[in-house]
């Protein structure tokens, strides 16, 4: 994976961090609420060896196959009846297999019989009576017949041996009271026949042991009872279950992200997309702000953004503001409309003549946004065959605002394509840019029609807004392509509209660095025409004393004088410039602002009048007669020649 598609997947991690929380929480959560419903269970296992006939402590390794053998042989209903019916368990073997596990590892010829049971000493006894039932059913079926026999000889030996093992010790018992010769020898003499008579019968004993049918499984290891359960309420549990949540929850994240072309701002990364260049991006505006936001909030970053678009814009052009632009999107919704209401108003406050178009004659609502009507229009004109000049003054209607000027989209003809491609639009365009110093359209979507192509045609320049996270990437690219098989269509560059502007570090640095304070000139100029006064002028910045006196605020000070407020508060605090506390506020004297600023004025002084110094007799004399020198000739003679020139006619210019 490459580093952009790498760096895009983390910021969308980054993006959706919220998602993969709540993710690892519903896994906790359910974790825990499946856990609660469910007992513990204990594990116990018992281990035999397989094929050991030799008695050998260290088991060898067996084939594969025959520990298979086994394995299927002990999940028979025949081995497993008889454990359920001695132990009373009361469940099918089926059912018995499910909570019994076989491993086999032949490399040491050993298999590991294990019993999950919600008691640990009853799991023991089962896996226990498992293995005994199974040493007992794979014995040598030949000599099972012998056992009884072999094991009832075994006992009446052991029986015998007990008794003159008692005898042995009565008759030692006695030894020590006898006091004759005689006695003592019958004595020895009788224990040696019973010593003799034991030594035969374990010799006995002992052949019949080996003699015993044997099993090829014999017991390494027998169950013990495991008192630490092995599914229960434990926090790795809950672990588990929340890292299982939060592992789907990135999954889905990342092939979301990279399935996903919708068109996302980001500041820094990207210059270029689709081939074009982004001219920058446009703030989310405030719904009690819309729709001409740089009026009402013209201090804002959002209002900073649309400066600094129109500045870009400038910059596409060559250096120069383009004259017509044409503002355009691929699909409807996307602020198209907004921003080229506002774009125009911003460039009339710069001090140029603006017009603003509402090309979009099928769905124009551009004349909404000035608050005015939509009768006589664009496609009246275009419609018609009278002299364009004489309708513009039909159409053209003042906007409310200085140097701006609207000329609508009209009634909605049938066929709006058919209108822009006459020739009469570029007749129209170049009539309006003799009259105005910039023109601002606002062009139809692409998705409705080629109207945007014959706009574009006839502009300086197209610039296509982008709704940011919305748009997706090939949109935008079937819009270029629409675009660019117009003639000589030039494409400025795309605008991301809907951007959070308050959270990137460069928006809100320009926002900073523009240095102007709460209290605007607007403002202050509307407070000192009506100054409040009393307990009701809490909120306002000017206020009147009982002797007509205006005193001004601390931020009506630093507006006043052009400085920051923390300066004005700097001044007050150290005396340099008087203040009164009123109201709960420090106030500043109307005649104290003024001597401030009127001791830093100064007069300018007249411009000095040249006068010629006499000449010195005694200079440049040759004979007695006096000449100027030829330095100071050649100065005179040019002043002369331009105090004597004509003066420009006023009319040229």
């Amino acid at each position: 994976m490459n580093t952009p598609a790498l760096t895009t997947m983390l910021r969308a991690l980054l993006r959706w961090w919220w998602l993969i929380v709540l993710s690892v929480s519903i896994g906790v959560g359910v974790g825990y609420f499946l856990r609660t419903g469910q007992v513990d269970l204990y594990f116990s296992k018992a281990i035999v060896m397989v094929g050991q006939q030799n008695n050998s402590p260290i088991p060898v390794g067996s084939d594969r196959r025959v520990l298979d053998g086994y394995i299927a042989f002990i999940r028979r209903d025949s081995l497993l009846q008889p454990v359920i019916d001695d132990l009373g368990l009361n469940v099918s073997p089926q059912l018995f297999q499910e909570y019994m596990s076989i491993e086999a590892n032949p490399f040491a010829s050993l298999l590991e019989i294990g019993i999950l049971d919600i008691d640990p000493e009853r799991a023991a006894i089962i896996a226990n009576r498992v293995v005994d039932e199974l040493i007992r059913q794979t014995s040598d079926r030949a000599t099972m017949l012998d056992v009884e026999f072999i094991n009832n000889q075994i006992a009446a030996i052991q029986q015998q041996i007990t008794n003159l093992q008692a005898e042995h010790d009565a008759l030692v018992e006695e030894a020590a009271n006898l006091t004759t010769a005689f006695a003592i020898n019958a004595n020895l003499e009788e224990r040696r026949q019973i010593e003799s008579t034991i030594t035969g019968l374990r010799t006995t004993l002992l052949n019949l042991v080996n003699s015993a049918p044997r099993s090829d499984i014999q017991i390494f290891e027998r169950a013990k009872p495991n008192y630490f359960p092995v599914a229960a309420n434990s926090i790795l549990d809950l672990l588990i279950a929340g890292g299982a949540g939060g592992a789907l929850s990135i999954l889905t994240i990342l092939l979301f992200t990279f399935f996903d072309d919708r068109l996302q701002w980001d500041e820094g990364r990207h210059e270029v997309v689709a081939g074009l260049p982004i001219l920058g991006p446009l703030g989310v505006i405030p719904s009690n702000k819309m729709p001409l936001y740089v009026d009402t909030m013209p201090q804002s970053v959002e209002a900073e953004a649309l400066r600094q678009l129109r500045a870009k814009l400038a910059l596409a052009n060559g250096g120069q503001q383009p004259q017509v632009v044409t503002i355009m999107s691929y699909d409807s919704g996307e602020g198209k409309t907004l921003t080229s209401a506002n774009l125009a108003l911003e460039t009339a406050r710069s001090g140029l003549r603006t017009l603003v178009i509402d090309g979009d004659m099928r769905r124009g609502d551009l004349h909404e946004l000035f608050h005015l009507p939509n009768v006589f229009g664009l496609s009246d004109i275009l419609n018609s065959d009278e002299d364009i000049r004489a309708l513009l003054s039909q159409a053209i209607v003042d906007s409310g605002y200085e140097n701006l000027a609207l000329l609508t989209s009209g009634r909605a003809p049938a066929d709006p394509a058919t209108l822009l491609s006459r020739p009469r639009l570029a007749e129209l365009v170049n009539i309006l840019k003799r009259h105005y110093d910039a023109l601002v359209i606002d062009a139809a979507p692409t998705i409705g029609g080629p109207d945007a192509i014959f706009l574009g045609e006839v502009s300086s320049g197209v610039a296509i807004i982008v709704n940011a996270r919305r748009t997706r990437l090939a949109s935008l690219k079937r819009a270029v392509e629409e675009l660019t098989s117009g003639r000589h269509v030039r494409i400025y560059g795309v605008i991301f509209n809907r951007v959070r502007l308050q959270v990137t570090t460069k928006y809100n640095s320009s926002y900073y660095y523009r240095q102007s304070g709460s209290l605007t000139a607007e403002k202050l100029n509307r407070e000192m025409a009506k100054p409040g006064s009393g307990l009701f002028a809490l909120r306002r910045h000017i206020i009147i004393d009982r002797n007509g006196e205006r005193l001004f605020s601390i931020d009506a000070c630093a507006a006043r004088m052009g400085v920051k407020r923390r300066v004005v508060r700097s001044w007050t605090s150290s005396g340099y410039l008087p203040a009164e506390r009123r109201l709960l506020r420090r106030w500043i004297r109307e005649s104290a602002i003024n001597r401030m600023l009127e001791q830093r004025t100064v007069t300018v002084p007249p411009e000095p009048q040249y006068i010629p110094e006499p000449v010195n007799p005694s200079m440049n004399s040759v004979n007695g007669s006096h000449e100027i020198p030829s330095h100071l000739r050649e100065q005179r003679e040019a002043i002369l020649g331009y105090a004597q020139r004509p003066k420009p006619d006023d009319s040229e210019f």
